[in-house]
C-alpha cells in the first residue's frame, strides 16, 4: 500500500484489492471524523483534537492512506503544543485531501 501525491494531481491511495470492501466505510468515518474535528478546533478541545489525529496517525497507514495518517501526526502534535492555528490548518488540509483522494484498488 502506498500513496503517491504530484503537484499537478490529486491524492492517490493504493488500496490492496483486499480491503476493498471496508474502503466505504473508513472514508465515512473519516467525514465524521473531520465534522468532530471542526467542532473541536472551535471549542479548542485539545484533548479531542490530539486523540483523534492519534487514531488517524495510526489507522490511516494499515488501509493505504498514508499522506491522512501525516496530517493526523501532525494534528496530533499541534494539539499537544495546544496550537490551535496549526490544529485548523491541519483539519482543512484532511478535509481538502478526504475531497480530493484517488483510490486505486491493487
Amino acid at each position: 500500500m502506498q500513496e503517491i501525491e504530484t503537484e499537478n494531481q490529486k491524492p492517490i491511495a493504493r488500496v490492496e484489492t483486499d480491503l476493498e470492501s471496508l474502503i466505504p466505510a473508513f472514508l465515512n468515518n473519516r467525514k465524521k471524523d473531520i465534522i468532530d474535528l471542526r467542532a473541536a478546533v472551535k471549542a479548542q478541545d485539545f484533548a479531542n483534537l490530539e486523540r483523534i489525529g492519534h487514531i488517524l496517525k495510526g489507522v490511516s497507514a494499515s488501509y493505504g492512506f498514508d499522506k491522512l495518517g501525516e496530517y493526523g501526526a501532525s494534528l496530533e502534535t499541534n494539539a499537544r503544543t495546544k496550537s490551535i492555528d496549526e490544529c485548523a490548518k491541519n483539519v482543512e488540509l484532511m478535509d481538502i485531501y478526504m475531497k480530493d483522494v484517488i483510490v486505486v484498488f491493487e
